[in-house]
């Protein structure tokens, strides 16, 4: 029986080519899945603002606190008294809604409607300003 020399054996060569068309492939496939998971659920804290710009001081301040009253300008009163004040206002009166977190979002919508309907055209909803953001 006849040996063959140690050196003369062939060394194997690994080809990296695939597998790192394998790797790109995958790293390609989970960068665009992982952006629609992220998007999928959308998450909201309002009312908080980073920057908000102060509003002239001609204006009628509608305040909703949490039980769902309504004071206008520190005066309570009902929806169909706010229709009439709306009713009787300047049109270019700014008129600031100033509405708690607690408060149910279908008062202030329908407070946003009166206000619309009669044509008020400056109309802002206030929010605090949050310096974390």
């Amino acid at each position: 029986m006849k040996f063959r020399p140690l050196s003369t054996k062939r060394k194997a060569i690994m080809d990296l080519t695939p597998l790192i068309d394998v790797v790109f492939l995958l790293l390609i496939f989970f960068m665009l899945s992982s952006s629609v998971i992220t998007q999928s659920g959308i998450r909201i804290n309002l009312p908080t603002v980073s920057k908000a710009k102060i509003g002239p001081i001609n204006r009628i301040e509608i305040k909703i606190p949490s039980d769902d009253t309504i004071f206008v300008n520190n005066r309570q009163v009902t929806l169909e008294e706010l229709n009439n004040i709306i009713e009787n206002l300047d049109h270019e009166k700014m008129v600031m809604i100033k509405g708690d977190q607690g408060a149910s979002l279908g008062r202030v919508v329908r407070i946003w409607d009166i206000c619309k309907k009669n044509n008020i055209t400056k109309l802002n909803i206030a929010t605090e300003i949050n310096t974390k953001l």
